[in-house]
Parts: structure tokens; C-alpha cells; sequence
């Protein structure tokens, strides 16, 4: 399912509701959350402002919604302790995101 489609189910959000804020017909909206149709740069802008979503999570490039909760749900998401993790030193910090590292390399092999 298409992010738009469930970001307005999600959000009680109807297609005609959304073909104004978007200034285009209901049967736009239809085929924008079908993919028969692509957004233009300010449709996608104006669709993250109105969910408040970023536009990697709109465009289906990220899990994480809320471009400024980012940080926290990175943390959340690998089990980290915010305040614990910014307690430590720089360089166990730096190890950590070394690890991270390591671990992609070794997930995309």
C-alpha cells in the first residue's frame, strides 16, 4: 500500500479533503496513491507538511516518519539508551558507530 494512502487512513484524512490541500482533483489523489501518477517536488511538500512526515518517509526511503524525532527513534530502533549513549566518552561513541558500520559491511556481503 502506498505511504499516502496510509498516511491518510491513518489520519481520517478522505481524498477530497486531501485533493485540496494539494490543489488537484479526487481522482489525482486516487492515482497518486495507486503510483499510476507521480508527485511533483511541491506536492510531496506540501504532503509531508500537512502529515507532518519527512519526505524519505513519504517517498518510501525510511521507516522513521518525524524528520526531528529521527535521533530518538534511531535509538529506540537499535535498543540504545539515549542518556546512557551520551554518557559515554567520544571514543567509545565512536566505537559504536564503528560496530554499526561493521555490521552493515557484513549484512550487505
Amino acid at each position: 500500500m502506498n505511504r499516502i494512502k496510509i498516511l491518510r487512513e491513518e489520519n481520517e484524512v478522505k481524498q477530497e479533503e486531501l485533493s485540496k490541500v494539494l490543489n488537484i482533483s479526487q481522482t489525482n489523489v486516487s492515482k497518486y496513491e495507486t503510483g499510476k501518477i507521480l508527485l511533483r517536488e511541491d506536492q510531496i511538500i506540501n504532503l509531508c507538511k500537512f502529515f507532518n512526515v519527512s519526505a524519505d518517509y513519504l517517498l518510501g526511503l525510511s521507516s522513521i516518519k518525524d524528520s526531528t524525532n529521527t535521533e530518538k527513534e534511531l535509538f529506540d530502533l537499535l535498543g540504545i539508551d539515549k542518556q546512557k549513549y551520551a554518557n559515554l566518552s567520544l571514543k567509545s561513541q565512536e566505537q559504536i558507530k564503528k560496530f554499526i558500520e561493521f555490521v552493515e559491511e557484513q549484512d550487505n556481503e
